[in-house]
């Protein structure tokens, strides 16, 4: 039997689900006493009637709180600031420029003006594409500097007002008329049309919800942890052995075919197995310690990141004095091994490469 283990909530997150809790138990508190304050229920005519009225008023006051907090949050949360909100950038006065030019251009008895739904959708269109275009450029021209845009935003807000001021002191008198009843909000004449509209919008804009996590499965009883080591290196033991030999060729180019430093003889000499048992006289020795460090300069990939000639031109020069000073009773493959060793171990940290059997652990 499987048993999952999940993390159990922090405090703060406690804290706000009793604070939300509340809140939602205030705004349903609340919204109960709007619609039963004051209501004749002796009369069902009346009481139909009221909530008649009231209903609509009361969706249209959770909408508008739902979508004015939720904008006020995004904002808050953006400029870490909790005292502002989206007014600074202008964008009630860019409403009323934008409402106030479709009845200035298209006129109050358009379709467009007429219905109430066409004439939201292109009040939400056009405020959208409009504020896209200016934000977006002022936070590019800004390099995203929230406060410059806050800064500009103040001065659009009285720019746009000054438009929409222009083109209402020179509208059609009735059609400003008709105008200024949409410009103001008022809960006393909602447009009970836009209703659904307007939820549709706020559904599409709202956040989707986070995955749920999968919960991590624990094992019911404790594994052996050696009896599992046994076991995959069992497994690793019969890959090497019984499986066929992995060909790396394709990776690992000749390094003849790519030789344009060692002659033929020199090749042959690099590429030949020799065994410490076999003798050095003192010029081989020389010979070696020079074709080691020309191995360093043109094949070790590290090369310049330890210093490059500037470094390893001291270290060989080194090595060489290292094997005048060494004792002559010692063998000189030995020598050689030890003075590259010595030299080489606190320059080249590298725990991939090898001097003899010694590794330069970094």
């Amino acid at each position: 039997m499987n048993r999952t283990s999940t993390a159990l909530p922090s405090a703060s997150y406690r804290a706000n689900v009793r604070k939300v809790t509340l809140l939602a138990l205030l705004v349903l508190l609340a919204a109960v006493c709007y619609m039963v304050v004051a209501v004749n229920f002796g009369s069902q005519q009346l009481m139909l009637y009221s909530m008649k009225i009231r209903t609509p008023k009361l969706v249209v006051m959770l909408i508008t709180a739902f979508a004015i907090g939720g904008a006020s949050i995004v904002f808050q949360s953006i400029i870490n600031n909790t005292i502002v909100t989206p007014c600074l950038l202008g964008m009630n006065s860019l409403y009323t420029l934008i409402h106030t030019a479709v009845v200035f251009f298209a006129g109050s008895g358009s379709l467009l003006a007429r219905s109430a739904n066409l004439s939201f959708a292109a009040d939400v269109i056009l405020m959208g594409i409009v504020a896209t275009i200016i934000y977006s450029y002022l936070f590019q021209k800004t390099n995203h500097n929230v406060l410059y845009v806050l800064l500009i935003g103040t001065v659009l807000s009285s720019f746009f007002s000054s438009i929409q001021t222009t083109l209402t002191r020179v509208m059609d008198p009735n059609e400003y008329d008709s105008l200024l009843s949409t410009l103001v909000a008022d809960f006393e004449n909602i447009n009970s049309e836009i209703i659904v509209f307007a939820l549709v919008l706020l559904a599409g804009c709202a956040p989707a919800p986070e995955p749920t996590p999968e919960p991590t499965p624990t094992p019911a009883a404790a594994v052996d942890f050696h009896a599992f080591l046994d076991a995959v290196n069992e497994k690793r033991r019969a890959v090497i052995e019984d499986g066929e030999p992995l060909d790396v060729s394709a990776w690992t180019p000749a390094f003849a075919d790519q030789n344009t430093t060692f002659t033929d003889g020199e090749m042959e000499l690099l590429l030949t197995p020799h065994g410490p048992e076999e003798n050095l006289t003192m010029e081989q020795a020389r010979e070696d310690v020079e074709t080691a460090f020309t191995l360093l300069r043109t094949t070790y990939g590290a090369y310049e990141y330890f210093g490059g000639d500037q470094v390893f031109d001291g270290l060989r020069e080194d090595a060489l004095a290292r094997l005048e000073e060494a004792d002559p009773g010692l063998p000189l493959a030995d020598v050689v091994a030890e003075a590259l060793y010595t030299v080489l171990s606190p320059v080249v940290r590298d725990g991939h490469f090898a001097v003899g059997r010694r590794h330069l652990f970094g």
